[in-house]
């Protein structure tokens, strides 16, 4: 087992994002308010997708101390490390916090632009589906910075976006690129039962090649990248990384 991780809720640096990404931010925000009791009641388990990811996580990391599941919603996905000493989800959303499922792990209210951590405090760390609800690459980039600032040596760190050129969505590419409008931009809605639209949440999908250039424009050591699963093959993109090596951190 590895030694004790300390945490400090005081560390982590401020960080400044414009205007659109803040009212972003701030929509993304309200939606998930909105269908909060939805996602609770329909999101319980953790994500069966993930499941040959976090093995593999395992083999890169076969003993970690911590992990940190940032922007973990409900924290459904720490079932997957029941014998992980210390666990913390993470997320913005005070209603997903609150109303956490239980795996052992500490909810806590924040956000992955500056996280309330030390350098160096976990052997894990999660950023399942966060990074494509950001508008520009330069904030998803000040994400990982961060996220590696927090993630130990040794540590790994696994990101996943949904893929542009996913199952289902060509046809939209086409269109919208035929229309003028970005390929890459879309206003998810959430509907309930009978249909009707409760809320829309802002996504940037992820060609492999942006996503690539993104991990690869970071100071870190790319373990693995591919696509996965989710209601079809291939929908999503990820990568396991973790700080390089060959350069020294303070």
């Amino acid at each position: 087992m590895r030694g004790n991780s300390r945490i400090d809720s005081n560390r982590g640096s401020s960080k400044i994002l414009d205007a659109d990404e803040i009212a972003n931010f701030v929509s993304l925000r309200n939606s998930y308010k909105t269908i909060s009791s939805k996602y609770l009641q329909f999101k319980k388990r953790p994500w069966k997708a993930l499941e040959p990811l976090i093995q593999r996580l395992h083999a890169f990391c076969p003993n970690p101390f911590s992990i940190l599941d940032a922007g973990a919603g409900n924290g459904r996905n720490l079932a997957y490390f029941p014998n992980v000493p210390t666990k913390l989800a993470l997320d913005p959303i005070e209603q997903l916090v609150r109303n956490s499922v239980f795996y052992g792990g500490l909810p806590i209210l924040g956000s992955s632009t500056s996280l309330p951590f030390r350098d160096r405090s976990f052997d894990i760390i999660l950023s399942i589906a966060v990074i494509h609800h950001f508008r520009s690459l330069s904030t998803a980039k000040l994400v990982l910075i961060e996220l590696l600032r927090i993630l130990k040596d040794d540590g790994v760190l696994l990101v996943t976006v949904w893929r542009r050129d996913r199952p289902g969505r060509i046809g939209a590419v086409i269109r919208n690129l035929v229309e003028g409008k970005s390929a890459n931009e879309e206003y998810v809605p959430w509907k309930d039962s009978s249909g009707n639209v409760l809320a829309k949440r802002y996504y940037r999908y992820y060609t492999r090649k942006e996503f690539f250039h993104l991990i690869e424009g970071l100071s870190c050591e790319m373990l693995e990248f591919g696509v996965f699963g989710g209601k079809h093959v291939k929908q999503n993109l990820y990568a396991i990384i973790r700080p390089a090596r060959n350069q020294g951190r303070e």
